[in-house]
């Protein structure tokens, strides 16, 4: 059999068992034979197609029209491969890269994390602001542990920072769902917190993020390492809020 019908009888095979575009299973399985074994491509498709015979096979007993088309396709792929199409190259001007710094990157990137915590203070129905279903997946009680971290992590150091001075809450602890900070509360938090973390970050330079991390090494090697452990720290708990909206069958934040 030829190899080009035997690669065509191979995209049959994967689009019945496979999971994902046939053909790109195919090229990736050829590809991981010849980078293991060193063959030619007409070897691995051989060897790929030696592998899984049987089941072929019985793909197109008493199917003869799937197998004509294999061998239409199997003669476009021949005739694609010895006259191949020249490249059109693309005439549209390339969209221009913004000229921002690393800094101003992080700034928008969080300016879309402050705006999701806006709308989930705003948007959260008030019955569920301070109760969730456990005592962990309370709303407020997340969002005020987030802020906390903004506001740690926005430190030129990590001693002296008192955990709860805020509310004078230890949020790992469980408490009355009176305790917790109330939507006005969290919004003013919230506000003060993007303006100490925008204007820690506007205060440094490309060269200043991509300094070794000393006050928090636990966040990665560079001060941009830390930034970046704080945005997903963020995001991290957004996306326990929003499937617990999910749960509830509540509208959810919009992603952003």
């Amino acid at each position: 059999m030829k190899t080009d019908e035997m690669y065509e009888r191979l995209v049959d095979f994967f689009k019945e068992y496979g999971s994902g575009n046939p053909r790109v299973l195919v090229d990736r399985n050829i590809t991981l034979l010849r980078a293991k074994q060193d063959n030619t491509e007409k070897e691995a498709v051989a060897l790929l197609y030696e592998k899984y015979e049987r089941k072929i096979t019985r793909l197109y007993e008493k199917n003869e029209e799937l197998l004509a088309q294999v061998k239409i396709r199997a003669k476009k792929r021949k005739r694609k491969r010895e006259h191949p199409e020249p490249e059109i190259r693309k005439t549209e001007p390339e969209e221009a890269i913004p000229d921002m710094t690393i800094g101003e990157s992080l700034v928008d990137a969080f300016k879309r994390n402050w705006d999701m915590y806006h709308d989930a203070v705003t948007n959260i129905p008030d019955e569920r602001w301070r109760t969730g279903d456990i005592p962990y997946l309370t709303p407020a009680r997340i969002i005020y542990h987030v802020l906390e971290c903004v506001d740690y992590y926005s430190n030129p150091t990590s001693e002296g920072y008192v955990w709860g001075h805020r509310f004078n809450i230890d949020w790992e602890k469980n408490v009355t769902p009176e305790q917790w900070p109330t939507k006005e509360q969290t919004k003013i938090y919230l506000e003060e917190m993007m303006k100490k973390f925008d204007g820690w970050l506007q205060g440094l330079s490309d060269s200043d993020l991509l300094s070794p991390e000393k006050a928090f090494p636990w966040t990665g090697k560079t001060t941009l390492g830390r930034a970046l452990y704080l945005l997903v720290h963020c995001r991290q708990h957004m996306g326990e809020i929003n499937a617990e909206l999910r749960r509830n069958e509540l509208p959810r934040i919009e992603w952003r």
